[in-house]
């Protein structure tokens, strides 16, 4: 079977992880762990200790978790008594 593209070869070397190989940018649905710690400011151990506990909602593939960041954003709104509208 031959596959085809019309990416021309050099710019599918020179993709980024967040550009398909077509070319167009593709934005991660669901973040790692290590990325949530990042964007909440603390250790990954302390996400990894709140996955496991059920507080931040996440899914398991396999042996890898990751947290929907719409869910994440809701999830802490609750945690700080907003109701969604940015007001508590």
């Amino acid at each position: 079977m031959i596959v085809t593209s019309n990416v021309a070869p050099h710019k599918l070397a020179e993709a980024t992880p967040a550009e398909g190989r077509r070319g167009v940018a593709i934005e991660p649905r669901l973040l790692r762990a290590r990325e949530v710690a990042q964007y909440m400011g603390l250790a990954p151990s302390t996400v990894y200790a709140l996955i496991a506990a059920g507080a931040i909602p996440s899914v398991r593939i396999g042996s890898s978790i990751r947290v929907d960041p719409v869910q994440l954003d809701r999830w802490l709104d609750r945690q700080s008594g907003v109701d969604g509208t940015g007001e508590n």
